[in-house]
């Protein structure tokens, strides 16, 4: 559909990852965010999909809570539409039917899930609709739970827009804390990416995401996530990689401890960080800017065919 762009509108949406479900509430007027707010209850719902293909009763029934919370305040909020999406671990599931047959029998929400390719072009569309400086050209990385998404273009054109199936969640599962197996994973899986993006010239460096947001906020000692200390801020390599140094000598209890640090995340951000490190010093970059744009404000301009 194509949105009016003579008046305010409110719209929510919804993502579903592998670790966290999220919601934008936001108010839109001639294309442009001029209010939002977002939300989020990890219910870990991609919990054993990589080992089994199959999404656990319990993760479905949590998840689909933390949805029809989302969707009543979504109403409450007085959304004219509520739009949703599921990516990594609902696409590889098996049974994904029983999850989304169960969200629409209890909300009446349709949730679509889209593919790698679709994720990375809506990060990198929302991006583009925080960004400063969108005619340069810019590598944005997503890292989730289940995959993490490359995408290299500007506002003009989007260059390339690649998923792998490396996640924070995912590899958590898979190697626990043995990070040389993991970093050895990492390089398999994302050797062909890295490789094309440098053959490419690009400029800003922008990582969107729970991991990415997460360190600038542990950088910040942030007590409470805040989007206006996180948005368009910059971390460097060095910081990135003493921060990943300190949780690695924690166990998971004091890790939780740790400031800007949500104690949901606090068994999978080692691997996040391993993922954010690799991918930095295998492209040779010394610094990268933090967006709290993302997929969620990407999959509306989609939605709505703006932008």
């Amino acid at each position: 559909m194509k949105v009016s762009s003579d008046m305010r509108h409110k719209y929510a949406t919804i993502d579903v990852g592998t670790n966290s479900i999220r919601c934008l509430l936001t108010e839109i007027d001639n294309g442009q965010f001029i209010s939002s707010e977002k939300t989020l209850e990890m219910t870990r719902i991609g919990e054993g999909v990589n080992d089994t293909h199959l999404l656990k009763k319990d993760r479905i029934d949590s998840s689909i809570d933390a949805i029809e919370k989302f969707v009543s305040k979504a109403r409450d909020f007085g959304a004219e539409q509520i739009f949703a999406m599921a990516t990594s671990a609902v696409r590889d599931a098996e049974n994904r039917s029983v999850f989304l047959e169960g969200v629409k029998a209890r909300t009446g929400i349709e949730i679509e899930v889209i593919s790698g390719e679709l994720e990375a072009e809506l990060g990198f569309k929302g991006v583009m609709s925080g960004a400063e400086n969108r005619l340069e050209t810019k590598l944005v990385i997503d890292i989730g739970g289940g995959s993490t998404e490359f995408m290299v273009g500007n506002a003009e054109e989007n260059v390339l827009s690649v998923s792998i199936n490396v996640g924070a969640v995912r590899l958590t599962n898979l190697f626990s804390d043995d990070y040389e197996k993991m970093n050895a994973f990492i390089e398999e899986k994302s050797a062909e990416v890295i490789g094309k993006i440098k053959q490419l010239t690009i400029g800003e460096v922008i990582g969107i995401g729970g991991t990415a947001t997460t360190f600038m906020a542990m950088k910040k000692r942030l007590d409470v996530y805040n989007r206006q200390a996180i948005h368009n801020q910059n971390i460097t390599q060095h910081e990135i990689t003493s921060l990943d140094k300190l949780l690695k000598q924690l166990d998971v209890e004091s890790r939780k401890k740790v400031p800007g640090l949500d104690p949901k995340r606090a068994d999978i951000i080692c691997a996040g960080g391993t993922i954010l490190e690799f991918i930095l010093n295998a492209l040779n970059k010394e610094q990268m800017t933090i967006s709290d744009f993302d997929n969620l404000e990407g999959y509306l301009h989609h939605q709505l065919n703006i932008g």
